[in-house]
C-alpha cells in the first residue's frame, strides 16, 4: 500500500472542533473583557481602591487617597500610646469613622480633642470595619487602664443581634459576603469588576439595604423599634459593666450628610436613595436615645451642624470612591463635630490631678 504524500491532511481545526471552538469562546471573552476594562478604566472618575485597606508602609503609614494613618507600637492606628503617663486615659473606640476614612490623621475627632484637651491621654482604638465589639472594648479598658471610653457611633452600627436567616435579606446579606470572600481582590485592581461591584452595590442600597447587606434600619427607625431597642440594650449592657469596673463609657453619634446639609438630601434623593420622613430632622438619633440609659452621656453629632447650607461633599466624603458614601465625615466635618462635642461638656471626662 503505498501513500500519497501530496493529499491534503486535515486541518487541526477539523480534527478538534471542540477545542476550537472553546478556543475561540474564549478570545472572544477576553476581547469583551479587555474591551470592558479599557471603557470602565475611561470613564471612572473616582479612585477605586478608595476605601480598600492598606497595608503598613516601612515609615510605620498607612497611605490611602484621602490621608495617612499611623500604626503604633501597640498595632493600634494612633501615635504611640505612653504607657508611663499619670494622665487619665481616655480611648476612643468605633469603626471606619473613628479610624477617620475620609479624613486621614491628624484630623479626626480624636486627634483635634486630644489637641485641644492636653491634660488628658487620648487614645484611638478604632479599627476599619470593627464596629463597637463590647468585650474587645472592655478588655482594652482593663489593660490600658482607661478612664473613659467614647463609642463614636455611626447610624449604621445600628444593627440586629444576628445576620438575617430568611427573605430577601438573607439573599442579599449572604451573597454580598460571598462576594467580598472570594471576588473583592479584584475591588482595586479591576476597574470593570469595580463598576459593575458600584453599580450593583448601589441598586441594592435603592432598595433599603446597607453595602453591608442589612437592612438600612437606621434610615427607617419607624419601622424598626425592636432593632433599636436590643442594640441599645447592648450598649446599655457595655456601659454598665464599664462603671462597675470604674470606667466611665461615653456615646458620641455620628450624622449622615443628608441630615446636615439640604443640598446633600437633595442629591441623594435625586440618586433614588429614600429614608423615612423625619429623618432629616434626626428620627434615628431621636428613637435611639430614648432606648439608651438616662445616664449615659450621649452628644447628637447633628448638634454640631446647625447651619445646613454646605454643598454636597463639603463635610462628608462624596463621590471620591466606589461607594454612595453619606457617613464618612471629611476633615472639615471632623472638625465640626470636635468642636461641637468639646463646647457641649457631654462627656465627664476626669479633671488631671
Amino acid at each position: 500500500m503505498t501513500i500519497d504524500a501530496t493529499a491534503p491532511h486535515a486541518s487541526f481545526f477539523a480534527r478538534h472542533e471542540k477545542l476550537t471552538l472553546v478556543l475561540v469562546n474564549a478570545l472572544l471573552l477576553l476581547l469583551l473583557l479587555g474591551a470592558g476594562e479599557i471603557a470602565a478604566r475611561v470613564s471612572t472618575h473616582y479612585e477605586i481602591g478608595y476605601y480598600t485597606e492598606a497595608k503598613v508602609g516601612r515609615d510605620g503609614y498607612l497611605r490611602y487617597p484621602w490621608g495617612v494613618v499611623p500604626v503604633n507600637a501597640q498595632g493600634y492606628l494612633d501615635e504611640n500610646f505612653d504607657l508611663t503617663t499619670t494622665k487619665p486615659r481616655v480611648g476612643w473606640f468605633g469603626d471606619s469613622v473613628a479610624m477617620g476614612v475620609g479624613a486621614g490623621y491628624p484630623y479626626r475627632i480624636s486627634d483635634i480633642v486630644r489637641e485641644r484637651m492636653s491634660g488628658l491621654s487620648t487614645w484611638n482604638f478604632a479599627r476599619l470595619g470593627a464596629g463597637f465589639e463590647s468585650e474587645k472594648a472592655e478588655a482594652i479598658a482593663q489593660q490600658y487602664k482607661l478612664s473613659t471610653i467614647v463609642y463614636l457611633l455611626n447610624l449604621n452600627d445600628i444593627l440586629p443581634d444576628a445576620a438575617p436567616q430568611s427573605g430577601g435579606g438573607y439573599v442579599v446579606y449572604h451573597g454580598l459576603t460571598l462576594v467580598k470572600s472570594y471576588l473583592d481582590y479584584l475591588r482595586d485592581r479591576s476597574y470593570l469588576y469595580n463598576y459593575i461591584r458600584t453599580a450593583a452595590k448601589n441598586a441594592i442600597q435603592r432598595l433599603g439595604f446597607e453595602a453591608s447587606g442589612y437592612f438600612a434600619f437606621e434610615l427607617w427607625p419607624g419601622k424598626s423599634d425592636e432593632v433599636f431597642r436590643s442594640f441599645a440594650e447592648r450598649v446599655n449592657a457595655t456601659a454598665r459593666s464599664l462603671q462597675a469596673k470604674g470606667v466611665q463609657m461615653c456615646v458620641v453619634i455620628a450624622p449622615y450628610e443628608m441630615q446636615v446639609s439640604e443640598d446633600a438630601a437633595r442629591t441623594y434623593a435625586s440618586l433614588g436613595f429614600k429614608w423615612e420622613d423625619g429623618f432629616l430632622d434626626g428620627s434615628a438619633q431621636k428613637k435611639l436615645r430614648s432606648f439608651l440609659d438616662k445616664d449615659l452621656p450621649v452628644y447628637d453629632g447633628l448638634a454640631a451642624f446647625p447651619d445646613h447650607s454646605a454643598p454636597v461633599g463639603g463635610l462628608f466624603v462624596y463621590n471620591a470612591g466606589d461607594k454612595i458614601d453619606w457617613n464618612h465625615p471629611n476633615r472639615a466635618g471632623h472638625a465640626a463635630l470636635a468642636k461641637g462635642f468639646l463646647q457641649s461638656n457631654s462627656c465627664p471626662f476626669p479633671q488631671t490631678k
